[in-house]
């Protein structure tokens, strides 16, 4: 997978960067020790820190380090963590630019491994069309690649997409179906509740809720609140979790009768 690329461009690229902001200094601050670090090649090392800089919620940085590898690398694992940042940027267009960039290049390149590629691909663009309210294009990307690929995102994609479409029928029977497919009813929720906070339908979401459990009034507060306390901080998918592992399905919330 594109495994030809100049060296030296890579070299130079990195130990201009290295000068310019302590690359070294930032991945250990992201906790790599400086040992390893300095161990790996100058492509790794872009690799390992932008992967870890996406990880500490450092974004802008990431999709800026893994767009400059993949410039003088046209490494393709770049360009899909690129597109992945662009998108929980929020920069839609450009995610589409690039990709657009990687259909082209997927579709000429023999030693892709064509299967992973092309479902992270088809992902992104179904994503990109959720997250522009093109709705009906984000269901038809989703109904397709669940034929083709079985995968659990196109799954969550779906049904969150069934929601925001006001489609609540639709998005109960496909998670009464599919709910224990890929783990539990938790996971499953979790996953179709951060799609929706994505695009500020957390009313919405709460409605779902409401329509598989039958929550009160009080009980749609304690979640609001609870999500506006712990999640909206930091977007940490544990939080969620927890509201509906210890909080929600426990007598203290008592939303399961």
């Amino acid at each position: 997978m594109f495994e030809i690329y100049d060296l030296s461009e890579i070299d130079a690229t990195f130990n201009l960067y290295e000068k310019r902001y302590n690359l070294t200094k930032m991945a250990t601050d992201c906790g790599v020790s400086e040992k390893e670090f300095k161990s790996l090649s100058s492509k790794d090392k872009f690799l390992l820190l932008s992967n870890k800089l996406r990880e500490a919620n450092k974004v802008n940085l990431a999709s800026f380090f893994f767009g400059k590898l993949f410039e003088v690398s046209s490494d393709f694992e770049a360009l899909l963590s690129k597109i992945e940042c662009l998108i929980e940027l929020g920069e839609f267009e450009e995610a589409q630019r690039f990709n657009n960039i990687g259909w082209e290049l997927y579709l000429e390149d023999d030693l892709i491994d064509i299967t992973d590629v092309e479902r992270r691909l088809e992902y992104h663009r179904s994503l990109i069309a959720y997250y522009t309210e093109k709705y009906r294009q984000a269901e038809s990307y989703c109904e397709e690649n669940i034929i083709k690929f079985k995968s659990k995102e196109f799954y969550f994609l779906l049904c969150a997409n069934f929601i925001a479409l006001s489609n609540m029928e639709a998005a109960v029977k496909f998670y009464n179906k599919y709910f224990s497919k890929f783990g539990n009813q938790f996971d499953f929720l979790m996953e179709v509740f951060v799609l929706l906070i994505n695009i500020n339908m957390l009313e919405r979401a709460i409605d779902f809720v409401t329509c598989i459990y039958n929550i009160t009034s009080e009980q749609r507060l304690t979640i609001i609140n609870y999500i506006n306390n712990y999640y909206s901080l930091n977007k940490n998918k544990s939080v969620l979790k927890k509201l509906f592992e210890k909080k929600l399905f426990e007598k203290e919330v008592n939303i399961i009768k």
